[in-house]
């Protein structure tokens, strides 16, 4: 509906992989799209499948990343629309923000959109502990799981209890929000009796004003993300207590901790 109100151009595809987003793109009536892929291999395929189907006046693949684009020598004009996927399951960890802000100053037009147009990182406290290794009673070992970096998990394959109702955390706007470090104090209440030991998160894509995709634990959608998962220094709670959390970004790497 959007292209069909606001006809795109020419779109600049960040990470485009194998090509399969810019090949939708054109397929819904944008003229031309440029892709940049990183990964010589990825990007040489996705040549070839674009050629296959006839499409390869209409998409041109780089192997280079974004920021090493030039207009007009890579191409014509800047871009009126960005499309991109390029996340990881903490949302930032691939760079995006990285690349929409040099993307913003060299190689969108003023008026570009954005596709996601913006993103929430949610997230909540839970109690996820080891019991038993191999019969052997592994109880003492859970004080000791904190790490100050993050890992990828399928949360519905997890014997995991929620400790608090989601929240969020950070809520970005991608036509707008560059890489700068931001930390912010969070207060979050537990809602049961238990030990929090861990923080879950996930992100919540926004597409337009109207339309939302989540990789949210049992969300349903069959997103190619999962969540991610930090161990924090366990914490007995009980129902209604206050935890004071900080959490912190700085363009790439996320991470939370027990306030002081």
């Amino acid at each position: 509906a959007a292209q069909a109100s606001h006809p795109v151009r020419t779109a600049l595809n960040i990470g485009a992989g194998c090509g399969l987003l810019a090949t939708l793109a054109v397929r819904t009536g944008v003229e031309h799209v440029v892709g940049c892929e990183t990964q010589a291999a990825v990007c040489a395929a996705g040549r070839d499948a674009i050629e296959r189907i006839g499409l390869e006046k209409r998409i041109a693949l780089l192997d280079k990343d974004c920021r090493n684009i030039v207009v007009p020598d890579d191409m014509s004009e800047r871009a009126d629309l960005a499309l991109f996927d390029a996340f990881d399951c903490s949302l930032i960890g691939e760079g995006i923000l990285h690349f929409l802000a040099h993307a913003r100053e060299h190689l969108l037009a003023d008026d570009a959109r954005y596709l996601p147009a913006g993103a929430k990182i949610r997230a909540m406290l839970i109690e996820y502990r080891l019991d038993r290794i191999l019969e052997i009673d592994a109880n003492l070992l859970n004080p000791y799981r904190f790490s100050p970096s993050f890992v990828n998990v399928d949360a519905d394959t997890l014997p995991y209890r929620a400790l608090s109702a989601p929240f969020d955390v950070f809520d970005f706007d991608f036509s707008t929000d560059g890489p700068a470090p931001v930390e912010k104090a969070l207060t979050v209440q537990a809602i049961e009796r238990g030990t929090v030991g861990a923080v879950l998160f996930w992100f919540d894509l926004r597409m337009d004003e109207n339309t939302w995709i989540s990789n949210a634990p049992q969300s349903g959608d069959a997103l190619k993300w999962k969540q991610g998962l930090q161990f924090l220094p366990e914490v007995h709670v009980a129902p209604e207590m206050d935890l004071p959390v900080n959490v912190r970004h700085d363009g790439s790497q996320l991470r939370f901790q027990w306030q002081a």
